[in-house]
């Protein structure tokens, strides 16, 4: 992580509870998410009176959006831009109550799973732009791997 970074501030100085949660709010929502995802995709299997081979397509499909946020939440620490889409691929089956369902507590899901897509994706594209700025502007390496001297 560079110092120049944001989150590296955040995450080196001493900063309050409420400046660090305002800064990552969106990642606890997407862990939450993934949670009551996975919580669905078991009960999908357990409780829904469809065929089997049904169940677990859907299932499988809920568990891979689970896996896709939870692994993008632990990449971020290393590659923040990856890892903030990961967490936004990952987070779009949330966003499905919202066309779906008119369910309060479910359009209410998904309005919160809209916010948490909105502020991964553009973690993703601040990261991008810091790897980019330090790169120096407008200069394209295609197969060139970064040595330092």
């Amino acid at each position: 992580m560079r110092k120049d970074d944001p989150v590296y501030a955040i995450e080196t100085q001493r900063t309050s509870f409420k400046d660090r949660l305002a800064a990552t709010w969106w990642q606890v929502g997407a862990g939450v998410i993934a949670a009551g995802a996975a919580v669905a995709a078991i009960g999908l299997i357990v409780d829904d009176p469809g065929p089997i081979w049904k169940r677990l397509i859907g299932c499988t499909l809920l568990m891979a959006a689970c896996s896709l946020v939870v692994g993008g939440l632990l990449l971020r620490r290393r590659a923040r831009d990856a890892g903030s889409t990961m967490v936004a691929a990952g987070i779009t089956p949330g966003i499905a109550p919202v066309v779906f369902f008119w369910f309060p507590p479910a359009v209410a899901i998904g309005v919160f799973s809209i916010a948490v897509f909105v502020f991964a994706v553009n973690d993703a594209v601040d990261a991008r732009r810091l790897h980019s700025r330090d790169r120096g502007a407008g200069s394209v390496v295609v197969g060139v791997a970064d040595r330092e001297a």
